[in-house]
């Protein structure tokens, strides 16, 4: 990865990771809570 200042990294990569993480992170709990479900209901 190439190394930015603070000022680009905050304009330029913050939006792209903020939305990559909340998708994920999205994504693990909607599966993590089918997983739950799945057990209990079984």
């Amino acid at each position: 990865m190439t190394k930015l200042t603070t000022n680009e990294a905050r304009q330029g990569e913050s939006g792209h990771h903020v939305r990559w993480i909340l998708g994920v992170s999205l994504t693990l709990a909607i599966l993590a809570l089918a997983v739950l479900f799945g057990m209990t209901g079984s």
